[in-house]
């Protein structure tokens, strides 16, 4: 093989393994701000197979009461017999939902994703909220509110001590909505008084949100849903 190809090929799978490694990132994410269950429907629609595969394994284990030790050990039977996925996938992914079964920490998690795929610790960090930062800018700077009519948190009269406890109240099926008819003005300033873990599942959710899975209708409701537990 031509050096210049075995070149590409190694840039390739370092670039595939890093998207790989964001991808299980975001799900710890999720699931560390809503719940493991949050992350189901995810872990059934990615393309990658390994992952769906002991996705699938890990919620019956949950339901059956089987411990990590045996999860662990399952996951290893599993990604032994698939052929379709590298070395370092299999390690990643099955270090990553351990460490969301087990409740790890995310430093901890980042650091097996570096120990096994080489990744720069600096590199992994910086390209993470570069990305993060340049969606999100680009997404409040061109949200508008969603009709004349949904404008009811734009004037919010509340400090944020008291908008941090509506959002301990409140669901996110009827935040989401709530936002997702507010101004990118209103959005960033919800963004900014939240922890930043939940500030990016926020934003990944409203960045997923289709029109045509909202009414005004909904979203009025919502944002008076809202603006009633800020009184309470």
């Amino acid at each position: 093989m031509e050096k210049g190809k075995y070149l590409d090929m190694e840039h390739n799978e370092k670039e595939k393994n890093e998207m790989l490694v964001f991808e299980l990132l975001r799900l710890y994410d999720i699931s560390s701000a809503k719940g493991i269950l949050a992350i189901k429907e995810m872990l059934d629609s990615t393309e990658y197979d390994l992952l769906k595969r002991l996705g699938k394994v890990m919620f019956r284990c949950i339901e059956k009461g089987i411990n990590i030790q045996q999860l662990q050990e399952l996951f290893s039977n599993y990604a032994e017999s698939d052929m379709g996925s590298s070395k370092v996938e299999k390690k990643i992914i099955q270090d990553a939902l351990l460490c969301i079964v087990a409740g790890e920490r995310r430093a901890y998690l980042e650091e097996l994703m570096i120990s096994v795929t080489g990744m720069d610790f600096e590199t992994l960090g910086e390209k993470e909220n570069l990305d993060y930062n340049e969606k999100q800018r680009e997404y409040l700077a061109s949200k508008k509110i969603y009709s004349v009519n949904t404008n009811k948190l734009e004037e919010i009269d509340a400090d944020d001590a008291a908008i941090l406890r509506c959002l301990n109240k409140i669901e996110n099926k009827v935040l989401i909505p709530a936002l997702y008819g507010a101004s990118g003005k209103t959005i960033e300033y919800f963004l900014s008084i939240v922890e930043k873990d939940l500030a990016r599942v926020l934003f990944e959710d409203l960045q997923n949100v289709h029109a045509s899975e909202v009414e005004e209708k909904l979203i009025i409701e919502a944002q008076l849903t809202v603006l009633r537990l800020l009184k309470e």
